[in-house]
């Protein structure tokens, strides 16, 4: 007990000895967590929040879904449907043609309503978006734009200019509010301006990749329907020389026909159509193609005969005989001056969806939340002030206690 007080007072007379080490460290430590404080890396952060597409820009959205969709449907069969429709059942010769052309497999296709398709939904929206945020290629390129043109800003300050964060927050997260999906933080040492428009433009480049993104699935879709385009002309011109080979094939047959049938009437000089009552002649046809090619036979005479063939070759322009052939060429004519894909780049020009347009006024299917942010990130002078002296008061004991050690040694 005796030497437990002895050492007591040992340890109190040392504290006493080197009261002015102590307090000349602590004096130091305080100097240097002073000068910590005033030469430490603060920054400034700024935070913005891109919400979910709204009642606007999802009304754009499904604008821009159905023209795709419509295109992507193809070309339409309208017109070759009213040319198929409109044959007469008595010219048999074009009902083959166009047989022979069918293009029932066109008509057959398993469809599904376009309704059902969605090339483009909220959901790819806001990850594309968030993709191309969180990329490091956009930061890189955002700051090249802004050294670029705002040539009157250092370059090194926007070099110093860093993306912290890109969150991506989904319905059921502990901090989601329903239309904040996606949170950005950036920082830069001292200078709000640079921070805010670095985001702006942050934003603004991030929104042309999303339009760049949009215009690959636009550009899949109108290659498709131009190769549909083409290909249904030509399918249509196609029918067209069939109808038109079809149809010459059958005049001239109708040709060597009337000038047999002529060639017989003569023999027998017959001028004049025979009278089959008075001569007692019936005829019965097993079918109405045999009754019409016996509209052309010698009993009519060789006077109508000859005027039917005058007729038939004074005809110069064999078009005007073949309904279906007219539709078919307004058919062709009609997809030559199709203007589906003009009207759908239209509608893209008109509300600045594509890649032309100033960048900052190009089409935005996201939006910025009013709810942006600035603070200041340093150290807390409360816990280093404290953590100094600490330290200081542990280095000062040390030195104090290892120099008595060292004495009483001696």
């Amino acid at each position: 007990m005796k030497s437990d007080s002895l050492n007591l007072k040992k340890i109190i007379s040392i504290l006493i000895k080197y009261k002015y080490l102590y307090l000349f460290f602590i004096l130091i430590s305080l100097a240097l967590s002073y000068l910590y404080l005033l030469f430490e890396n603060k920054y400034l952060t700024y935070q913005f929040s891109l919400k979910s597409p709204q009642i606007d820009q999802i009304m754009i959205l499904n604008m821009l879904n159905k023209n795709i969709l419509e295109l992507n449907s193809g070309v339409k069969l309208d017109y070759f449907k009213k040319a198929k429709n409109a044959i007469s059942s008595i010219d048999t010769f074009r009902a083959e043609a166009l047989a022979n052309a069918s293009r029932d497999k066109n008509e057959n296709k398993i469809t599904t309503p376009l309704e059902e398709k969605i090339f483009i939904d909220e959901k790819y929206i806001i990850k594309t978006y968030y993709a191309i945020l969180k990329s490091r290629t956009t930061h890189e390129e955002v700051k090249e734009y802004l050294i670029t043109n705002f040539p009157d800003i250092n370059a090194q300050e926007i070099q110093n200019i860093k993306v912290v964060s890109i969150n991506m927050l989904q319905a059921g997260e502990e901090n989601f509010e329903g239309s904040n999906n996606i949170i950005v933080q950036v920082s830069h040492r001292s200078s709000k301006e640079f921070l805010k428009l670095f985001s702006d433009y942050l934003f603004f480049i991030s929104n042309r990749h999303m339009i760049k993104e949009l215009y690959k699935i636009i550009e899949v879709v109108k290659n498709s329907y131009e190769l549909s385009l083409n290909s249904e002309i030509k399918d249509t011109d196609l029918i067209n020389i069939e109808i038109y080979n079809n149809y010459s094939n059958y005049i001239d047959t109708k040709v060597l026909l009337l000038e047999e049938q002529i060639g017989i009437a003569r023999s027998i000089n017959l001028e004049n159509p025979l009278e089959l009552d008075q001569n007692n002649i019936k005829f019965s046809f097993s079918t109405l193609e045999e009754l019409l090619k016996s509209t052309d036979t010698y009993l009519l005479g060789y006077k109508i005969l000859e005027n039917k063939l005058n007729i038939i070759k004074k005809r110069k322009n064999i078009e005007l005989f073949l309904p279906e052939y007219r539709i078919n060429k307004n058919y062709i004519n009609a997809l030559k001056n199709d203007q589906k894909i003009n009207q759908f780049y239209a509608f893209l020009d008109n509300y600045n969806i594509n890649l032309n347009s100033e960048i900052s006024k190009t089409y935005r299917f996201m939006s910025i939340e009013d709810n942006s942010s600035f603070s200041l990130h340093e150290r807390d002078k409360n816990i280093i002030y404290p953590l100094f002296i600490i330290i200081s008061l542990v280095a000062s004991l040390l030195i104090s206690f290892l120099r008595e050690i060292f004495l009483s040694e001696e």
